[in-house]
C-alpha cells in the first residue's frame, strides 16, 4: 500500500465516522493510527477478542448490564460511551454494583420505578439523597446497597422520613446528637 492509498483510506474512514455520527446511525470506536499502512484499531474493553460495538457485542464492558440496554449514549458526558463506561452515571457506584441481578437477559433494575434504570439515575431509591452521598455500602445488611435502599440503616423509618426534606442533613428526631 502506498503512503497515498494509505491516506485515501485514513481519510475515508475518518469520513465514514463523522457521517455516521453526524446522522446517528452509529459511533465510530476506532481510531486511524500510523503512516503508510495505516490500519484501524478497535477497542476490546472486556477483552474478549471481539472490538466493542452494541451490534458485536452482548456486554463490552462486563458490567451485567446488555449493551443493547446500554446503548451508545454518555449520559455522563465523560468521553466514554455507556456500553464501555463502568460508571455510565458517574456518581461512583460502579454499573455493576447498580445493574441489579446482573443476567443479561433481564432489564437493569429501576428501584424507584421512575423509569430510569440505576446505573443512569442520580438519585436511584428516589429518597431525595443522591447516589453518590449515600455509596454502596450495606450497612444494614439487607443486600441492597444504599443508594437503591429506602431504607439504608434497616430501622423501619425510610431515608426520605429521616432527612426531612434536607438531602444532606438527616434529621437528629431524638436529639441524641446521631
Amino acid at each position: 500500500m502506498t503512503a497515498r492509498d494509505a491516506l485515501q483510506s485514513a481519510s475515508l474512514f475518518v469520513l465514514g465516522c463523522a457521517l455516521a455520527a453526524l446522522l446517528s446511525l452509529s459511533g465510530c470506536y476506532g481510531a486511524v493510527v500510523g503512516g503508510p499502512g495505516a490500519t484501524t484499531e478497535l477497542v476490546d474493553t472486556d477483552g474478549d477478542g471481539v472490538p466493542d460495538t452494541p451490534q458485536n457485542t452482548v456486554d463490552a464492558d462486563g458490567d451485567g448490564i446488555s449493551d443493547v440496554d446500554e446503548g451508545e449514549g454518555d449520559t455522563d458526558g465523560d468521553g466514554i460511551p455507556d456500553f464501555q463506561d463502568q460508571d455510565s452515571d458517574g456518581d461512583g457506584i460502579g454499573d455493576n454494583e447498580e445493574a441489579g441481578d446482573g443476567d443479561l437477559s433481564t432489564p437493569p433494575v429501576d428501584s424507584d420505578g421512575d423509569g430510569v434504570p440505576d446505573y443512569l439515575d442520580d438519585d436511584s431509591d428516589g429518597n431525595g439523597i443522591p447516589d453518590a452521598q449515600e455509596g454502596n455500602g450495606d450497612p444494614d445488611g439487607d443486600g441492597i446497597i444504599n443508594s437503591s435502599d429506602v431504607d439504608d440503616d434497616g430501622d423501619g423509618i425510610s431515608d426520605a422520613d429521616e432527612i426531612d426534606g434536607t438531602p444532606g442533613a438527616p434529621a437528629d428526631h431524638d436529639g441524641d446528637g446521631t
